[in-house]
């Protein structure tokens, strides 16, 4: 890796603004970080910084913010959070990068807090990536998201929202969990039909 690293470092010389070079050193350096582990940090801490750049000459381009998240997330700490920070940046700008993201980190026993941050705050941002927890048989992980949407939710959301939780609740065998949860609710099919509500959540996955 140190010849490419080389060879990256000077092309970078030549064109300093390119972020794509600067992606494919971080990289580079990822890799150096699983060859030499004598120096697993300082390259950990190269990849992200070329990263850093990256971004910050095309701030928009949702998959250069993907790209650091798939770095950095599965180092754990100090460079989760960085990660993380990264995966909610790439969601914002392409939601339809969140598949990608959730299967990326399922092997990595991320706690319930670390998956609601991997998303704006949105109702149905987290209730799009519950409703991908849920279909990955992390049921515990997939409530919380669920729980956490409605603390955003409108009524028309709300409603979407805790038929999906007491569905959920279903399936984890707590039929009178999910019967209090719409019980104490009844009105809430005033804002949204039923079949409206069965369309738009299977659209979330």
């Amino acid at each position: 890796s140190t010849g490419a690293i080389q060879d990256l470092r000077s092309a970078l010389s030549l064109t300093p603004s390119d972020p794509f070079l600067h992606e494919r050193l971080a990289w580079v350096h990822g890799a150096g970080a699983t060859i030499d582990a004598s120096r697993r940090s300082e390259h950990l801490s190269s990849a992200v910084t070329h990263l850093h750049r990256a971004i910050a000459l095309a701030p928009e381009n949702p998959f250069l913010h993907r790209s650091l998240a798939a770095l950095a997330v599965p180092q754990g700490e100090p460079f989760l959070q960085v990660g993380l920070r990264a995966a909610r940046g790439a969601v914002q700008r392409d939601r339809g990068l969140l598949t990608d993201l959730v299967d990326r980190f399922v092997p990595l026993g991320l706690s319930e807090t670390q998956w609601v941050t991997l998303v704006p705050d949105s109702t149905l941002d987290r209730l799009e990536l519950g409703a991908l927890l849920e279909a990955r048989a992390l049921l515990s992980e997939a409530g919380h998201v669920y729980q956490r949407a409605l603390e955003l939710a409108t009524p028309a959301e709300a409603a979407l929202g805790r038929w999906m939780l007491a569905g959920l609740l279903m399936r984890q065998g707590n039929v009178p969990g999910a019967t209090i949860e719409l019980a104490g609710h009844s009105g809430m099919f005033d804002y949204v039909e039923f079949d409206d509500l069965f369309v738009a959540s299977k659209g979330l996955v």
